[in-house]
């Protein structure tokens, strides 16, 4: 008769493998260990540094929103087409390449599935550093990291916006989400 510690023991074992959410698959005869991990991105994008100047989604690696601060998120999400202004609560699953190369992560993202998509509505409040801001005289129209075009710009706020660039001046802005891709100027502090 087997004890029923180590019966319990052995149950719980077992079953702990087989519901794990972590697995290794052979793809191209490259090795990825996939695991799957909640990420809550926020409702607008950020300037950052990456590679290079980009936007990058701030996101929570939580099941819970309310327990860490938003982070910059550098990397892409295969899958996902996002939209400014919904918060949103991804599946995903995480390939780690066992073979490191210089040039890419060790880690990419793919979308499993949207579990919450919350329309939000609120301004939002940014910090533009010099070189984040683009004119383009051609068209008159400024551009938030050459992604993200600022809409309903008053006269006063193109001139504050041109004097700022050419000074290279970082600004406080606040902006009103205007569509999927721009922002309506509603306020510009100067530093």
């Amino acid at each position: 008769m087997i004890p029923m510690v180590t019966l319990v023991s052995t149950l719980l074992y077992l079953l702990l493998t087989v519901t794990s959410e972590s697995h290794a698959v052979e793809l191209s005869s490259k090795t990825y260990q996939i695991e799957q991990e909640i990420i809550w991105i926020d409702y607008y994008t950020v300037p950052c540094v990456g590679v290079g100047s980009q936007l990058c989604f701030r996101a929570k690696h939580a099941k819970n929103l309310s327990f860490m601060k938003w982070e910059y998120f550098y990397r892409e999400i295969e899958g996902f087409n996002y939209q400014i202004g919904y918060r949103y609560k991804l599946l995903v699953n995480v390939k780690k390449n066992e073979q490191f190369r210089e040039d890419k992560s060790t880690l990419t993202y793919e979308l499993d599935r949207i579990l919450e998509k919350i329309k939000v509505e609120r301004k939002i409040k940014l910090e533009i550093y010099p070189g984040e801001l683009i004119f383009e005289e051609s068209t008159s129209k400024f551009f938030l990291i050459d992604t993200l075009q600022i809409e309903d710009v008053s006269p006063v706020q193109k001139s504050q916006l041109i004097q700022a660039i050419s000074e290279q001046e970082r600004l406080f802005c606040t902006f009103d989400i205007f569509s999927n891709q721009s922002l309506k100027l509603l306020d510009i502090r100067r530093r």
